[in-house]
């Protein structure tokens, strides 16, 4: 997933949010989204977006660390990586719980719940596979030791 920040030509401030596996929600289910599907623009992104989006950015730079690591196949400094990114995960699915009950009980604009569901969902799942990933390298690491 990436996100973009464009301004339009009023000089208000969007965000385009872009994951290549594609959403899902699909475009056609969601207006303001891209015709390919790839993309959901928002107007203005709320605070709630950025707890889970921060933690899923931590997630994606212990991997990073992590894989940098794996030439040494020092377990111990993995490991470290490895637990943190669980913790990550696991506060990604706290956040994802709480957001998710506070966007059905407050917002009203069906669009905008479309977009910000899809929006939490794309998020939760990328968390999920940052897990999934280090479960993998943490495999690895112990098939060679």
């Amino acid at each position: 997933m990436t996100c973009e920040s464009r301004s339009r030509a009023l000089g208000t401030p969007t965000l385009t949010i872009a994951w290549a596996s594609g959403p899902l929600v699909k475009s056609a289910d969601v207006p303001g989204a891209s015709p390919a599907g790839s993309t959901l623009a928002f107007d203005r992104v709320t605070r709630d977006f950025i707890a889970p989006a921060g933690a899923t950015y931590r997630a994606i730079d212990e991997i990073h660390q992590s894989v940098r690591l794996l030439r040494q196949m020092n377990y111990e400094s993995i490991r470290e990586h490895i637990v943190r990114v669980h913790e990550m995960e696991n506060e990604g699915d706290r956040l994802y719980r709480l957001f998710m009950g506070k966007l059905f009980a407050e917002q009203k604009d069906a669009i905008q719940l479309l977009k910000y569901n899809s929006l939490f969902n794309e998020m939760e799942h990328t968390i999920d596979k940052c897990e999934d990933l280090m479960n993998s390298i943490e495999s690895i690491m112990l098939k060679n030791a």
